[in-house]
């Protein structure tokens, strides 16, 4: 069930200027969002306007460059990863969602993005996890990148 403020935030974006100060006002309600609220704006943000994903983002980059790693978004990321959506724009979505949770979260959840992209198998979700392998090679199995190359 989504929460007041959740649905408060979604509802604000409707009304705001690209740039300005309805934008910034926009971003700081983001930023104020509980750790639970913001996880659920995470999930509904995949199917809302451009607006919420950007202010989403952004506040993902900012907790990324905090360099703490938060196990708060261990549901997040599991609920991103069951969630199956037929629209190509929406799988985007949700693939650039799990790309800025990827600093952030535990060295399992990793894992499971990882896992998720490589069986994937898309053009889109290969570029991604070939990414991350060549910066944490300790996340992809010799046997993937193998197998990858020779189905390539």
């Amino acid at each position: 069930m989504t929460s007041r403020r959740v649905k408060e935030v979604v509802h604000k974006s409707t009304n705001i200027s690209p740039i300005g100060l309805g934008e910034m006002l926009f971003y700081a309600r983001v930023s104020a969002l509980s750790d639970g609220e913001f996880n659920e704006l995470v999930l509904e943000s995949i199917k809302l306007n451009k607006a919420v994903r950007d202010a989403v983002r952004w506040r993902l980059r900012r907790e990324c460059r905090s360099g703490i790693q938060n196990l708060g978004y261990v549901e997040t990321v599991q609920n991103l990863l069951v969630s199956d959506f037929e629209s190509s724009k929406f799988r985007r979505h949700t693939n650039s969602l799990l790309g800025f949770l990827l600093p952030i979260v535990g060295k399992a959840q990793r894992k499971l993005i990882l896992r998720h992209w490589i069986n994937r198998g898309t053009k889109d979700t290969d570029n991604r996890w070939l990414t991350v392998a060549d910066s944490d090679v300790s996340l992809v199995s010799l046997n993937d990148l193998l197998t990858h190359w020779r189905t390539k």
